[in-house]
């Protein structure tokens, strides 16, 4: 079976990363609402701080030591693994599925944070795309889906795959976005184990 995996809330704190990115940028004088606006200005290219803080430089002059803290965090993405996620990944590998990883976003900052996640060991392939998941030409009806994305669940749904399970970690940025279809719905990959849903 192929399993494919989001990456950005459902193996990665993503909030808790923005949170220390904001805290980081901060100290730089640049504020959330700035580094937001610029996040927007260049939303077609996906999220990606490098080329936000570009943006920002147009507008706010700060010091070019914040580019190299800003790759310091991100070279430490490992440490905003949810606990369960390699746990996950190791069952699933040990059932012999084939584990896709497949994300939304920027694709050279989203294979930097995967690839400084130390995660290649228990994944066979990774997917990065600025489409929508519902999109992509994959075998959906023979393959499972986790996600945390009310958006791109919607998507996959479209092409009816043989199950998406929706991830509504405590506090995440969508848990309280509401589904109009009934699905597998978790607060953690523990959950998915505990209750042998894969």
């Amino acid at each position: 079976m192929k399993i494919y995996v989001d990456f950005d809330r459902t193996l990665f704190d993503c909030d808790k990363f923005l949170g220390d990115l904001y805290a980081l940028i901060s100290q730089y004088n640049i504020s959330k609402e700035l580094f937001r606006e610029c996040q927007n200005q260049c939303r077609k290219k996906g999220f990606n701080p490098h080329i936000i803080l570009n943006n920002v430089k147009e507008k706010y002059d700060f010091d070019d030591e914040l580019y190299q803290k800003i790759d310091m965090l991100i070279q430490n993405t490992s440490n905003y693994l949810y606990t369960d996620a390699i746990i996950f990944l190791d069952y699933l590998r040990k059932l012999n599925h084939e584990i896709i990883i497949l994300t939304k976003g920027n694709s050279d900052y989203q294979r930097e944070k995967i690839f400084n996640s130390h995660l290649d060991l228990y994944y066979n392939k990774l997917m990065v795309t600025m489409k929508h998941k519902g999109s992509l030409n994959l075998d959906y009806e023979n393959s499972i889906f986790i996600d945390d994305n009310p958006i791109e669940i919607q998507s996959l749904l479209t092409k009816n795959p043989k199950m998406v399970i929706r991830m509504k970690r405590d506090n995440s940025k969508y848990s309280n976005i509401p589904l109009e279809v009934n699905l597998p719905t978790v607060v953690s990959l523990q959950e998915v184990i505990d209750k042998r849903i894969i």
